[in-house]
């Protein structure tokens, strides 16, 4: 037989952990706190509600809310709700207004990935005015309405401040959420039935509707957002929520500043420049000269302001320069292609499969294949561009100035804001960058002329490994096969 607690049972709860996130509130009283006494059931079932307050924690945590009943003989309980980050983003066009000005209300969905992505056209939203109400209103287009609460909404609804407030600048608050069952459906298409839904949360009595509908019309509409976290509570229906802000009275919402609506990333340019730089060996007969410096100083930076994310971007552009050359000797012959090798005297073609032979002696060759000098020289380039990208990584390079986050509200002067990521980028993210590079090249290329025996060593065998490469073997040994064919010297 099943039992039923009676109605004069009555339950309890008391939020015992988490209370900085919201409160309780009771469904039939209208009751908010942290602790709630003598609620009604329905046949044993509690019904309450827990409202966040809009503050995200950093990461999961969760709420734990301690139930017991009047009736001593039944065990309380503990339940969690845990809190996850908001999937709403709320946008105010423009961000900042002035008294009596309006701005229009975008809501995007925030993927679990973090992208921003349309809502589909029939989803309708809850919303309401959870701080500074007292600011402005919420006009709802499609029922021609101001309030400052209100369900299933359609999207196009409008934030419209009041016309006089004292003590500027000053905040209203709107906290979203997806309508109960109604992500992905459509509402009914019967008028009455949509108005039965439709709820208005204050009365419009008071207000000067006609005066503040008339300021709708002909409004600044760029993508824009002033978003402050929100959280939603775990439960059956998944309902997906957001917080924004909208100021009012607070002047520039950088709205002047270039803007864009995309993530904006840093270019790295690999620029080969054409300047001799034999002269600074007097053996080689190929040089390949990384110019870290220009990387660390010529560079050109520009800045745009996101509404959407209400923060500035930077896009900096900085180049790589390089040079690479052959250094011709004029004691040293250099071959272009096989065909050369029938001008080579027949006297010398035993000297010339020597060299070909030890092209890797430098400074003891005198025939030299240019395919080989400038696979080499390749080989170099290719192989600084790795050790860069690997400093590029472990520094952190790109992820750095992508986090280089700052709101209108903390820099509301374009130039004031390159110059701060100008500081951090060549104070900080560069010379960070660029030590490690140095230090990773020294230790891959080693130095010949170092009094350090182990930057010699590292020089030698970061040499033989370049030279036993496929495609310098391959043009070796075909230089060697037709030079043998006339006149074989060597095995």
């Amino acid at each position: 037989m099943r039992y039923i607690l009676p109605e004069s049972t009555k339950f309890n709860l008391e939020i015992i952990r988490g209370i900085q996130y919201g409160v309780c509130k009771d469904i039939e009283n209208v009751n908010e706190g942290v602790i709630l006494s003598g609620l009604n059931h329905e046949e044993g079932v509690l019904k309450f509600v827990f409202n966040s307050n809009g503050i995200a924690p950093e990461g999961e945590d969760s709420i734990l809310i301690r139930v017991w009943t009047t009736d001593n003989k039944i065990e309380p309980i503990e339940i969690p709700l845990v809190i996850i980050q908001p999937r709403i983003k709320v946008i105010f066009s423009p961000t900042n207004i002035m008294p009596g000005d309006t701005a229009d209300v975008i809501l995007k969905k925030i993927e679990p990935d973090g992208s921003i992505i349309d809502f589909e056209e029939d989803q309708r939203f809850d919303i309401k005015l959870i701080a500074g109400s007292q600011y402005g209103d919420i006009y709802i287009q499609q029922w021609e309405e101001l309030t400052d609460e209100s369900w299933y909404v359609e999207q196009g609804f409008k934030f419209i401040a009041s016309t006089e407030i004292d003590s500027m600048p000053v905040e209203s608050v709107l906290k979203v959420n997806t309508s109960g069952g109604m992500a992905g459906s459509r509402l009914p298409g019967n008028e009455s039935t949509e108005e039965d839904y439709r709820k208005i949360g204050k009365s419009t009595s008071s207000k000067n509707f006609e005066a503040q509908k008339r300021n709708i019309s002909g409004q600044h509409k760029t993508t824009a957002g002033d978003v402050s976290k929100s959280v939603m509570i775990d439960g059956t229906d998944e309902q997906l929520w957001g917080i924004g802000t909208i100021k009012i009275g607070s002047g520039n919402d950088c709205s002047d500043a270039p803007q864009c609506d995309e993530l904006i990333n840093p270019v790295i340019n690999f620029a080969k420049i054409d300047t001799s730089i034999c002269n600074e060996n007097k053996d080689a007969d190929g040089i390949t000269k990384f110019y870290t410096q220009k990387f660390e100083s010529e560079f050109d930076l520009s800045t745009c302001y996101n509404q959407t994310l209400d923060r500035w971007q930077f896009q900096i552009m900085t180049p790589l320069k390089y040079s690479t050359e052959i250094c011709y000797k004029p004691d040293r012959i250099y071959l272009a292609d096989t065909n050369q090798i029938k001008t080579i005297p027949y006297n010398d073609l035993c000297k010339a499969q020597e060299d070909f032979a030890g092209f890797e002696n430098t400074m003891q060759t005198k025939y030299k294949i240019l395919d080989i000098i400038k696979r080499h020289e390749y080989l170099h380039y290719e192989q600084n561009i790795n050790i860069l990208n690997d400093a590029l990584a472990e520094t952190h390079f790109y992820g750095r100035i992508s986090s280089l986050n700052i709101s209108c509200d903390e820099i509301s002067n374009q130039q004031k804001a390159a110059d701060f990521a100008l500081n951090k980028f060549k104070n900080g993210i560069v010379a960070t960058t660029m030590a490690v590079y140095r230090q990773k090249k020294k230790e891959t290329e080693g130095d010949p002329y170092s009094d350090n025996i182990k930057d010699v060593i590292a020089w030698l065998e970061n040499e033989e490994k370049i030279n036993d490469d496929l495609d310098i073997k391959n043009s070796r040994d075909l230089y060697l096969e037709i030079a043998r064919r006339i006149n074989n010297c060597i095995n």
